[in-house]
């Protein structure tokens, strides 16, 4: 493997939890380099922070303050990363996003399916495509032109649970339908598709998260429905939600074991009996939120295209900087937006954004 190559990040910056967050904070840390200031996944493992980013992944060493950076030159299946998650054992998995993502149809199709899956464990890389998940060829007629790894998880028995989106329209090209399937890799390494879903816009997201109170349950967000996998993952449970209208995209277990899920101006509390649904008149997110991430103190913290959103079971707060682009409406992706949220054993909050990492 090639040596990496250690760099300086710009619009690097940290937003300090403790006294200084409170106050509102936003403290610029390093500075910029292009094509890593997209940032769309944050994983924390010791005193390492591993991000992804539209050039590949960051290695950022918290207590030495060095950075490294991974690329295709090294052994990574591809720069464009979506997802990040570290497993049990330390293996870094690594999903990415396909090559005409932006809703544009490409002079070739096929590029939007090209995603890939990385698995990294400190010296070996393990690269696996589209064919290698099982998922079925092109249907006669259908034009892909948007297709990714939206998330990973490794349960602690070494089994891989994949979320992966893919959008295509027919030659008419007058609705767009998306589709989701759930993939695993088994403790044999063989890949089988558990789940597949398909509609007209039926969402841009599918989250799956190990339950931290029972080993054998992962949960999954996609579309507007919650369900559970349990093993041996043969099936899905039913939506737990309500039917209603609206898209999920962020999904956080709490210090005392209740579910949170975060979608389009809505946040929903699940205790595994009953739902609680905080809505923007009360929670002020006004925007879509993309990610969750609980403190040491329980507090709820949400990440959206209006900032950052705490909530300590009494009162919701928003942090900004003053430079923060607001959304125009709930889904806009031209304004600041946040992809990713994760705090490291310090307590200090890391915020991954589509314009750099705070």
């Amino acid at each position: 493997m090639k040596t990496m190559r250690t760099i300086i990040i710009s619009t690097l910056l940290l937003l300090l939890y403790g006294n200084a967050f409170a106050e509102g904070i936003w403290t610029p840390y390093l500075t910029h380099i292009d094509s890593l200031d997209v940032v769309n996944a944050i994983a924390i493992e010791g005193d390492s922070l591993w991000v992804g980013t539209n050039g590949g992944v960051v290695l950022w060493d918290i207590k030495k303050k060095t950075f490294k950076v991974f690329t295709t030159a090294d052994g990574l299946a591809d720069n464009s990363i979506s997802t990040i998650t570290i497993d049990h054992r330390g293996v870094k998995w690594i999903g990415s996003i396909g090559g005409d993502n932006l809703g544009v149809f490409g002079p070739n199709h096929m590029e939007a399916r090209r995603y890939n899956i990385s698995a990294f464990d400190g010296s070996r890389w393990i690269n696996y495509d589209r064919d290698t998940l099982g998922l079925s060829g092109d249907q006669p007629g259908n034009l892909y032109y948007a297709g990714r790894i939206n998330s990973i998880a490794v349960d602690a028995y070494d089994t891989v649970l994949i979320g992966v989106m893919e959008t295509y329209t027919t030659n008419s090209r007058e609705n767009s339908i998306d589709e989701f399937h759930i993939v695993m890799k088994d403790q044999s390494g063989k890949w089988k598709v558990i789940y597949s879903t398909s509609g007209y816009y039926i969402g841009s997201s599918i989250v799956l998260l190990n339950d931290i109170q029972d080993n054998n349950i992962i949960w999954n967000v996609s579309g507007n429905a919650l369900r559970k996998i349990i093993r041996p993952y043969s099936s899905v449970s039913p939506n737990i939600l309500p039917m209603d209208p609206i898209e999920l995209g962020s999904l956080a277990i709490d210090n005392n074991y209740n579910i949170w899920v975060g979608g389009g101006g809505v946040i929903i509390f699940y205790d595994r009996n009953s739902l609680l649904t905080f809505k923007s008149d009360i929670t002020g997110i006004t925007g879509f939120c993309r990610a969750i991430s609980i403190d040491r103190n329980n507090v709820k913290w949400f990440g959206s295209n209006i900032g950052i959103t705490s909530f300590d079971s009494y009162a919701w707060k928003t942090y900004a900087p003053d430079w923060w682009v607001h959304p125009s409406w709930v889904y806009d992706l031209n304004s600041d937006n946040v992809w990713g949220l994760s705090f490291d054993k310090y307590g200090y909050l890391w915020v991954g954004t589509n314009k750099g990492l705070y």
